[in-house]
């Protein structure tokens, strides 16, 4: 019942309810949902060489593996002239939501959108909940920074989920989660 009421409310009320949430249930207010990018830079330009290191190996892994399962596109004529076939195609826009808030999980962003691009998707959203001063981990957006995504928001919970499902004043709506 609270989460159908939360996914309702922000259907209905957008940005104006995911800031009463945000507030509510991750301690800071905030008029700006979007991390900037060039935060996200940051963030990468700051991490570790090891660490970096590491997140480039697990990248590589994870594109090699994922390449391997990427299904082919199948088309033949048929006993009577029929065409027959399978045409694979991806989604423009895919929402990830990584868990935040007093643990990273760089692995959750490159686990979700890594497989997501080499199938061909054009976009991702991620969210993740921030702390109680707004900041997301600095590993899990240096890992946003290698895989692509340019888009992060600061938002968690059952709202973000809404948000990425129906779409906000700031957060846009993707066909898949």
């Amino acid at each position: 019942k609270v989460v159908n009421d939360i996914l309702q409310n922000v259907d209905e009320r957008g940005d104006e309810a995911l800031k009463e949430y945000t507030s509510r249930f991750d301690g800071f207010r905030t008029e700006e949902f979007q991390v900037p990018s060039d935060l996200i830079l940051k963030a990468w330009e700051e991490t570790h060489t090891e660490l970096k290191d590491s997140l480039l190996l697990a990248k590589k892994r994870i594109e090699k593996f994922h390449s391997l399962q990427v299904p082919k596109n199948i088309t033949y004529i048929g006993p009577h002239g029929e065409s027959l076939g399978r045409r694979w195609s991806p989604v423009e826009k895919a929402g990830i939501y990584v868990p935040g808030g007093r643990a990273a999980y760089p692995s959750t962003v490159l686990m979700n959108a890594i497989p997501a691009y080499v199938a061909g998707v054009n976009q991702i959203i991620m969210v993740s909940p921030a702390n109680s001063q707004g900041n997301i981990n600095q590993t899990v957006l240096a890992a946003a920074h290698i895989t692509g995504i340019n888009k992060v928001f600061r938002i968690g919970g059952a709202q973000a989920i809404g948000a990425l499902a129906n779409g906000t004043e700031s957060i846009p709506k993707v066909d898949v989660i």
